[in-house]
């Protein structure tokens, strides 16, 4: 509760803080896994040649068959190296939350 500000600006702030959370995982997991085109990809030295900027093969070569197909998201999110991309993703856009809570 507050005096100050109305009760629609506060549900305005909360669902404009969620917007900025979602977009933060979006663009967290667009640089974390990148999308390469590897299904157009027919060689493995062509299918692993780009790595994202955790150090990971974007694309996967599939020895069996002969294709190349892109990296999925690992099913733990909790890894370091996500958790370290998220947390500098976060210290960028929380000041930007702070200004339009402060306004």
């Amino acid at each position: 509760y507050s005096e100050t500000r109305p009760r629609w600006v506060r549900v305005v702030t909360v669902a404009f803080e969620c917007l900025i959370v979602s977009a933060l995982e979006v663009f967290e997991q667009g640089i974390e896994y990148p999308d390469t085109n590897c299904d157009a990809r027919e060689s493995e030295d062509a299918c692993l040649q780009y790595k994202s900027i955790g150090g990971r093969y974007t694309c996967l070569w599939s020895e069996s068959d002969g294709v190349c197909s892109h990296r999925e998201p690992h099913e733990n999110i909790f890894k370091p190296d996500h958790l370290i991309a998220v947390f500098v993703l976060a210290i960028i856009i929380i000041p930007i939350e702070g200004v339009f809570e402060w306004s």
